[in-house]
């Protein structure tokens, strides 16, 4: 939701529910007797005397909470109240991922936000090869991490989106076969160290046999923050999925 802004009343729209509702007089003289005491009173706005309470309107102008506040500025021939406008929010689906070139920089993409696109939020897991929009067109891409995020419809614009509902499943990993040679790190400034590779978890991370072993040799395994093979390409920096709130007042 937006900071208080100034709207004319005459921009007001008033649903057909509203309109139908008769106010209890109670509610209504309280309003009024706000109003009445004008920037005496504590709760009133600066600029619009007696105005206790803000009126909530959705982006169409239409009001959605403040309706009273509304019919006694109105009834007091005022020509201006203060507003907030609420916005309306989606859930996005945010996938980081590196490209197939060898660069382990992460970056992150937008999954379009209609129903279209529901199959593939479903299906599309951690270290799937997808098609994004870049700078240079479209390019694959290996799926590092999947975040849901709630924000206000569009505010996300200016982030690329995934560009097709294809999904090569675990096309990096499935076909690697375990104690083969890999390279790993747990930091990007850290060299990198051999390993051998254990297999994916049930959430499709790949995995290392601990202190360079093999199935051979140990039992143990761990997941690396960075994983790749000889000469090939690197796999993103691991993060724990999370979803984040993004309030708006």
């Amino acid at each position: 939701m937006e900071k208080l802004k100034l709207v004319k009343i005459s921009d007001i729209k008033v649903s057909r529910n509203f309109r139908n509702s008769i106010p209890s007089p109670e509610k209504m003289d309280r309003y009024r007797d706000a109003y009445c005491l004008g920037k005496d009173s504590k709760h009133s706005y600066e600029k619009c005397a007696g105005q206790v309470k803000p009126i909530i309107l959705n982006e169409n102008n239409m009001i959605v909470d403040g309706y009273i506040q509304y019919l006694v500025m109105k009834e007091m021939d005022e020509e201006y109240c203060y507003c907030c406008v609420e916005h309306k929010l989606v859930v996005y689906t945010l996938i980081d991922g590196v490209h197939t070139n060898g660069n382990s920089k992460e970056y992150t993409w937008r999954v379009p936000d209609n129903t279209n696109w529901d199959d593939f939020k479903r299906k599309i897991s951690y270290g799937d090869l997808i098609w994004v929009r870049t700078s240079n067109g479209i390019a694959p891409i290996i799926v590092t991490n999947i975040t849901t995020i709630e924000a206000i419809e569009g505010e996300l614009s200016g982030l690329e989106r995934v560009a097709k509902k294809d999904i090569m499943k675990g096309k990096l990993w499935k076909n690697i076969e375990i104690d083969e040679k890999v390279l790993i790190k747990n930091s990007v400034s850290e060299e990198w160290i051999p390993a051998h590779y254990a297999g994916l978890t049930y959430e499709g991370k790949p995995t290392v046999w601990n202190n360079g072993g093999t199935s051979w040799t140990t039992d143990m395994i761990g997941i690396p923050k960075y994983i790749r093979l000889p000469g090939s390409v690197s796999f993103g920096k691991h993060k724990d999925h999370m979803t984040n709130l993004l309030a708006r007042c």
